[in-house]
């Protein structure tokens, strides 16, 4: 067995899987993905965690179709140095997918990219929590995920995310060209201390941003929601991390 992911990442073919047992796995250098392979945990994100051990890093990039990264924990990504467009979390390009996956507490103290998330070229986030990440105040960063041309989130939760100063937004921020989608998710929560636009979701880049069947605190650009509201999602305890819905929360079965 491979010691490290990226070593089994390296030793994999065109279309293998990677079955990742349970642990803590410390990253000192982005992980790179760039040959199509379903990288998949044993038993769950709370089970098998990327954790960045030291160093000036991202946790993880996928670029191509035919990636899926699913069932992981990505946290304590950091980077503080040179501008760059992915995310210190996970950044996904191509087409790549990242499934069940926790994003948080994640910095991205540079100019460009996200804390959390970076979606790009019709890649997609599906059932994923993106919590606790910040932008800190670089420019041009989001705090949760930055999302372009084509790319979505689905069945996600994107809350208690930051930015402290420069532009960008505290949760999800549409930039460039193309439309984007936000699909039966939750946006709530984020903060934005130092500009004029949304909090929790905004659109700069002059392209489209879809909000259908989604939960969010509030938005500014051009975003086009369809049956989507604004009312709190009642989450149990979102300071505290408990992201679980109660009982009379508007979001289920919405």
């Amino acid at each position: 067995a491979a010691r490290s992911l990226q070593n089994a990442v390296d030793a994999t073919m065109n279309g293998d899987e990677v079955w990742v047992a349970d642990g803590t796995y410390y990253v000192t250098e982005e992980i790179a993905v760039a040959v199509p392979m379903q990288i998949r945990s044993v038993n769950g994100p709370e089970w098998a965690i990327l954790r960045r051990l030291e160093g000036d890093t991202g946790i993880i990039r996928l670029a191509g179709a035919g990636i899926t990264l699913d069932g992981f924990t990505l946290e304590a990504g950091c980077v503080t140095n040179g501008a760059t467009s992915r995310a210190a979390g996970a950044s996904a390009d191509q087409g790549a997918v990242i499934r069940n996956c926790i994003i948080r507490d994640n910095v991205k103290a540079t100019a460009g990219g996200a804390g959390g998330l970076v979606l790009d070229n019709g890649a997609r986030a599906i059932n994923c929590l993106v919590y606790n990440n910040s932008g800190a105040d670089g420019e041009g960063t989001a705090g949760g995920v930055q999302v372009e041309r084509g790319a979505s989130l689905i069945n996600c939760t994107v809350v208690n995310n930051t930015k402290t100063g420069g532009t960008g937004i505290g949760g999800i921020w549409q930039t460039g060209t193309g439309a984007v989608y936000v699909d039966n998710s939750i946006v709530w929560g984020n903060q934005y201390a130092a500009g004029a636009d949304a909090a929790n979701v905004a659109a700069t880049g002059g392209g489209a941003l879809y909000l259908r069947h989604t939960c969010f605190e509030d938005a500014s650009g051009q975003q086009s929601p369809l049956n989507s509201f604004s009312s709190d999602p009642l989450l149990v305890d979102a300071a505290a991390s408990n992201l679980h819905l109660e009982a009379a929360s508007p979001c289920l079965n919405a």
